[in-house]
C-alpha cells in the first residue's frame, strides 16, 4: 500500500535525506519516493504494521535549528 504525504515546513524540501532516514525507521515503511511527488513523500508500507500517524509524527520530528518539516496524509 501506498500512503502520499504533503511535506512543508520552513526550509524541509532542503533535508530530504533526512525525512527519508526518518520514514525507513518507522516499521513497516519499505520504501520513500520523494522524487514523483514535488514537496511530497510516497511511502510504500505494510499496512498492518506502518499507520499513517506514525509517517507524520516521524517527519513532524524531522527538524533543526532554524528548519523544521511537517507532512499531511493526502487522501
Amino acid at each position: 500500500q501506498q500512503v502520499t504525504l504533503a511535506l512543508g515546513g520552513k526550509f524541509c524540501e532542503f533535508y530530504g535525506g533526512d525525512v527519508q532516514t526518518a520514514l525507513m525507521k518507522v516499521t513497516g515503511v519499505k520504501a520513500v519516493d520523494l522524487n514523483s511527488k514535488k514537496g511530497h513523500a510516497v511511502v510504500t508500507v505494510d499496512n498492518t504494521k506502518a499507520k499513517p500517524t506514525q509517517l507524520t509524527d516521524a517527519v513532524n520530528a524531522v527538524k533543526g535549528d532554524g528548519w523544521h518539516c511537517k507532512a499531511e496524509v493526502v487522501k
